[in-house]
């Protein structure tokens, strides 16, 4: 199994998400991570299109911590499960900070992005 880990796995990929708009950018390597196409991932992708992503056991407490982060400010890390188009999971963790406004109205987030799948394995 650990044959299978590849290069993504050592690197980080970024994301900043335009609250606003509520779309998230990603460099190439979050893209690739996540499955999306860099076309895509300049454009902007839905948050929906994480969150429906997130394995269902998962996506609960992910929500709860990103809302926190949204009104709180506070800094967001999770690890989840994502379900693959191509079959199969990946393990993520997903780091980062939302920025808010003078009235505590959040404008943005950003933060990175690293495939964990190779520490899960060998922690089971």
């Amino acid at each position: 199994m650990l044959k299978n880990i590849s290069l993504e796995e050592t690197l980080v990929g970024y994301y900043t998400w335009n609250v606003g708009q509520n779309l998230v950018y990603l460099d190439a390597v979050a893209a690739r991570l996540r499955e999306f196409s860099p076309e895509d991932a300049a454009c902007g992708i839905p948050v929906e299109d994480f969150i429906a992503q997130i394995e269902s056991g998962s996506r609960e407490r992910v929500a709860k911590a990103v809302y926190n982060s949204l009104t709180n400010g506070v800094f967001y890390d999770q690890e989840y499960r994502i379900m693959l188009k191509s079959g199969g999971f990946r393990w993520l963790r997903t780091t980062g900070r939302v920025i808010l406004d003078g009235d505590r109205i959040p404008i943005m987030a950003m933060g990175t992005v690293r495939d964990v799948s190779a520490s899960k394995v060998l922690l089971m």
